[in-house]
């Protein structure tokens, strides 16, 4: 929460590029990797083999699993492309606003 509201107040608005949202997926890809990676060396995450239900690929499958991670790529990548198009939003509103002080002046 406190990053979407240092967001909204502090940075300048405008400045997501299109490809950020699919930059912003490679983190939890990064710790996905790990996580297999790491179940697959014979860690352990509390006591289990995965860190989260939907990776269990002796419950679900290797298609479930791979099923689960494109749906959730699909959502994470929709939420930042969200935050891009409220980005752009916030920007015209914000040179509309500046226009017109401009024009008062």
């Amino acid at each position: 929460m406190l990053v979407i509201v240092d967001w909204l107040l502090f940075i300048p608005k405008g400045e997501i590029k299109p490809y950020d949202p699919l930059l912003w997926a490679l983190i939890p890809y990064s710790y996905l990797a790990f996580a297999f990676i790491y179940s697959a060396a014979g860690g352990r995450f509390d006591g289990n083999t995965v860190p989260y239900p939907f990776m269990d690929a002796s419950v679900h499958g290797v298609g479930g699993v791979i099923a689960w991670i494109v749906g959730l790529t699909v959502a994470l990548v929709g939420v930042g492309y969200g935050y891009y198009g409220l980005d752009r939003l916030l920007a015209r509103v914000g040179r509309q606003r500046a226009a017109t002080a401009s024009r008062k002046a």
